[in-house]
């Protein structure tokens, strides 16, 4: 799971640098606020109708890296939140995000595609081998 926040913290400094810089800058890891949404895939924060809209579109598109790139999507739709809110209120801000219902599922997952189509494929190779399979200590 390590080596999936360090390649988050990658993705997110390559499309958004000046938010990895704000979160870097105010101690907030990718390991403190994504843990939560993947270990529940956003269960946690949303409720159940629109647990189970993300978790059928998400199944849907049977691509295995997407949920990366949604977590991508998640913080770029806060964005103007996270970059303006007070570096007091960083942490709880990032915690409380939220969304709700199909349409905005829908757009999620429609704005992580074209993140990953955006995103160099080199990185999507290496986050394949990170996160689908065995890694010897050579990889």
């Amino acid at each position: 799971m390590q080596a999936s926040f360090i390649l988050f913290r990658l993705l997110l400094l390559y499309h958004h640098p000046s938010l990895s810089l704000r979160l870097d800058s105010n101690n907030l890891p990718p390991e403190l606020y994504l843990t939560p949404w993947l270990l529940t895939f956003f269960a946690r924060t949303l409720d159940m109708q629109t647990t189970l809209a993300l978790w059928d579109q998400y199944l849907l598109e049977n691509d295995p890296l997407l949920h990366h790139f949604l977590l991508l999507a998640f913080l770029r739709q806060h964005l103007p939140l996270l970059l303006s809110c007070p570096h007091d209120v960083l942490p709880e801000t990032i915690s409380n995000l939220s969304f709700s219902g199909l349409i905005e599922v829908k757009s999620l997952i429609f704005e992580a595609k074209l993140i990953k189509k955006d995103t160099p494929e080199s990185y999507c190779r290496r986050l394949y081998r990170v996160c689908l399979t065995d890694l010897n200590p050579s990889s």
